[in-house]
């Protein structure tokens, strides 16, 4: 917090809105979390690769626009 009270952007809360095709097709995500592991996994953001999603960010006030937009890709990206 600074000292007038306001918050740093660095520490505000940011949104990054993907399809599940998306982040199963994404050269970050692994399937292999742990032993075990069925139908789930992760994807692996970090301080070298999170440019690359910068086209997912969003504003807070678009979350529900962003979801119905990925619902879209989502459809789009899995019909044949």
């Amino acid at each position: 917090m600074r000292t007038d009270g306001s918050i740093s952007s660095e520490y505000s809360i940011k949104y990054w809105v993907l399809s599940s095709y998306e982040v199963e097709h994404n050269v970050n995500y692994s399937t292999g979390q742990h032993r075990g592991n069925e139908r789930e996994g992760q994807l692996h953001v970090n301080e070298k690769n999170i440019s690359q999603f910068e086209r997912y960010r969003i504003a807070s006030d678009q979350l529900k626009a962003a979801i119905r937009d990925a619902y879209k890709r989502q459809i789009d990206q899995t019909s044949v």
